[in-house]
């Protein structure tokens, strides 16, 4: 599949004024499971040193909750690892990064069973989701099930704008484009386009279709390198 990850969407260019209040916050965990994965690697292979404010929402964004060591107040129990990197590891840095974060209401800290927890915020969510709309991409898994994903869209004329960057989005994701309001995709995407339904509000205007064959699928195959 072609490397599409330098590209970038900004709603602005299409004059869209996104509303968050369409969307099922809880839900779109699911869409930074590609994140927390990256994340959790880079723990183990100890290259995450000191992940800085859009890492931490997306970490936080993903269900995963940050612990504070009650012995070393700065230091996240969750990031422990980072100890063994020694002077490589800012502890300062990352408690000014929490400080900062809990300032802009966008992470909380909070007690649960003996614990002090860093949670993210709606607010936070919010501020992630921003991060992710421009940057989404779709999970690889490690085998292919055999079935299509198709979004097929009709998005009335007066929603010119909504329906071009939905297109947009859906040709950085690497979709197929089958049809002009057509496009494929071999893997699960439901979640990501359930967002993007939301977030522009065209719901009613898009299916999405799980397909266990599609006719004359060389090119589409080709283009996934099948």
């Amino acid at each position: 599949m072609k490397n599409r990850k330098n590209k970038r969407i900004k709603s602005s260019k299409y004059k869209i004024k996104l509303d968050f209040s369409k969307v099922d916050l809880v839900k779109t965990e699911k869409i930074f499971s590609r994140d927390k994965e990256f994340f959790s690697r880079q723990l183990r292979q100890k290259k995450l040193l000191n992940p800085k404010t859009k890492e931490l929402l997306k970490i936080l964004a993903s269900g995963a909750v940050i612990g504070l060591s009650f012995a070393i107040p700065t230091l996240p129990m969750a990031v422990a690892p980072f100890i063994t990197y020694g002077k490589k590891f800012n502890k300062n840095y990352f408690s000014q990064t929490i400080d900062r974060l809990k300032k802009q209401k966008l992470v909380k800290i909070v007690e649960e069973n003996g614990q002090t927890l860093v949670r993210i915020t709606q607010a936070g969510r919010v501020r992630a989701l921003r991060y992710k709309l421009t940057e989404m991409e779709i999970a690889k898994p490690k085998s292919w099930d055999k079935k299509w994903r198709i979004v097929i869209f009709d998005i009335p004329e007066k929603h010119k704008n909504m329906r071009d960057i939905f297109r947009m989005h859906l040709k950085l994701m690497d979709f197929y484009p089958l049809q002009k309001s057509v496009w494929v995709h071999p893997f699960p995407c439901f979640d990501e386009v359930e967002f993007l339904r939301q977030i522009y509000q065209v719901g009613i205007n898009v299916t999405y279709i799980v397909a266990e064959r599609i006719e004359n699928a060389e090119n589409i195959k080709s283009h996934f390198e099948f």
